[in-house]
């Protein structure tokens, strides 16, 4: 993978980050539709730096609103180009160090053109991360599905939060916390459309 593509790799993620915790923050306040989510992904923690970038294999199936099977057809998206691991920091910067996150996230990630990604993100507070089950319960996992696009110069110039996963179970079958260690998951649940 070229260096351009990594940067840009690691620009995108980082921007994912942002809009995620952005868009968490704001209250519920309309009904949703309701659609569903599942996938899997095999994967490193990921090491900045890393030529070429240790990414994994991960797939991810939504459906967005499936209140029938015409609206369902319409708005089934597959994402499945990689995937990645990451410890989080409170300043939502990747950490190298397990004990300074403040979540563990796996991305799942699909470049659509040039300059548009999307992406699936789960994200599981550090005393859930380990083998089992974990609830996506929007309070101990949580997942999202988003979009970013790119401007020519490889540089994020919007993020947007398209929907999110609070209803649905994660099963970690290994859950590394430092660089280069193994994290192999999937996954089920319903999806809220934002």
């Amino acid at each position: 993978m070229p260096a351009s593509t990594c940067r840009a790799t690691e620009r995108l993620l980082a921007a994912a980050f942002l809009a995620a915790a952005l868009a968490a923050c704001g209250p519920e306040d309309r009904a949703r539709p309701v659609g569903v989510v599942d996938g899997s992904a095999q994967c490193e923690i990921f090491l900045p730096g890393l030529v070429p970038p240790n990414f994994g294999d991960g797939a991810v199936t939504l459906v967005l609103d499936s209140h029938d099977a015409a609206a369902a057809d319409a708005s089934r998206v597959t994402l499945a180009q990689g995937a990645a691991a990451f410890a989080v920091d409170e300043q939502g910067a990747q950490t190298i160090d397990p004990a300074h996150a403040s979540y563990f996230s796996i991305q799942t990630y699909q470049y659509t053109s040039p300059s548009r990604v999307e992406l699936f993100e789960l994200r599981v507070l550090p005393s859930a991360w380990a083998a089992g089950d974990v609830l996506l319960d929007g309070t101990t996992a949580v997942g999202f599905y988003g979009a970013i696009d790119f401007d020519a110069n490889g540089n994020a110039k919007s993020a947007r939060i398209l929907a999110r996963t609070t209803d649905g179970v994660l099963h970690l079958d290994a859950a590394g916390e430092n660089p280069r260690d193994p994290v192999t998951a999937t996954f089920s649940g319903r999806t809220s459309v934002e």
